[in-house]
């Protein structure tokens, strides 16, 4: 499994699911921006963390720290979490709209 160290068999069901991400020393609020212009629709597979057909889990190194993304085709606005971007050191920009 993907998600827990148990063997995937056909009707796997993690005994729990919970992201955790872990940081050292204090995050400063201010540099937080919000980019929110319309109300985001998540699937609840990626909320939970579980995989189905329109999931991708992706393992990665981004500014040369390790990092798990999941992708959930079905929802329609991607999101990252203010902590997350401080970790990687990353700056969010607003961009337009697109449609694919």
């Amino acid at each position: 499994c993907l998600n827990c160290d148990e063997k995937f068999s056909a009707g796997h069901r993690c005994k729990g699911s919970m992201s955790l991400l872990l940081l050292e020393g204090e995050l400063d609020d201010s540099d937080v921006a919000d980019v929110s212009e319309s109300e985001p629709t998540i699937s609840l597979h990626a909320f939970l963390g579980d995989n189905s057909p329109r999931t991708m889990r992706l393992n990665g190194v981004v500014n040369g720290k390790a990092i798990c993304i999941l992708v959930d085709g079905g929802s329609t606005h991607n999101f990252i979490q203010a902590q997350v971007d401080t970790y990687l050191g990353l700056t969010i920009t607003q961009s337009k709209h697109f449609t694919m």
